[in-house]
């Protein structure tokens, strides 16, 4: 592989293997909408945050599997957090300055049915359906809240509290 300039290792993101967490999270669509972000929306950006190399990404629309084969950004001099870092307020301003821009430029439902088609009200509304993410948010809550920040902790309780509402929000 090193003399066909491939890297020497990779990343790969696919569904947990525990049935319980596999259907969870097939049932976000998660798959799908980050496969589709990887091969059509990040190589139209034109923001500075870091997104990987992607070189393979596919989807099923079938049983809501997926496989993303991914750059190993670490190799590049890259961190990744386990929950457990911190990173610091300059490259955390950083990156939600840049996530701002990036969901400013889909802000428009227009500008969404026009380059995202596929980001479909159903898609979206149906993830949203099976409250995955506040599930999680939960679980962290009760079994994580000593290691977070009161102002982490805090945020999170109030997007429990007004989950719909911020869903409705938020939709499509």
């Amino acid at each position: 592989y090193k003399a066909a300039g491939a890297p020497e290792k990779l990343f790969c993101k696919f569904l947990p293997c525990e049935p319980q967490r596999k259907q969870a999270i097939a049932d976000t669509h998660m798959g799908l909408r980050e496969a589709r972000f990887y091969k059509e929306i990040a190589p139209t950006l034109d923001i500075d945050m870091r997104i990987p190399d992607v070189y393979c990404s596919r989807f099923s629309a079938e049983d809501d599997s997926f496989v993303l084969v991914m750059e190993n950004i670490t190799d590049s001099g890259c961190t990744t957090s386990d929950g457990t870092q911190t990173v610091s307020l300059d490259s955390a301003t950083r990156v939600l300055e840049e996530l701002a821009f990036l969901h400013l430029e889909f802000s428009s439902r227009e500008v969404r049915r026009k380059r995202i088609p596929w980001l479909t009200e159903k898609l979206f509304n149906g993830a949203r359906r099976n409250n995955y993410a506040p599930k999680l948010i939960s679980y962290g809550l009760e079994h994580h809240r000593h290691r977070l920040s009161s102002s982490f902790a805090e945020l999170s309780d109030l997007y429990l509290k007004k989950t719909q509402k911020l869903h409705a929000i938020w939709a499509v």
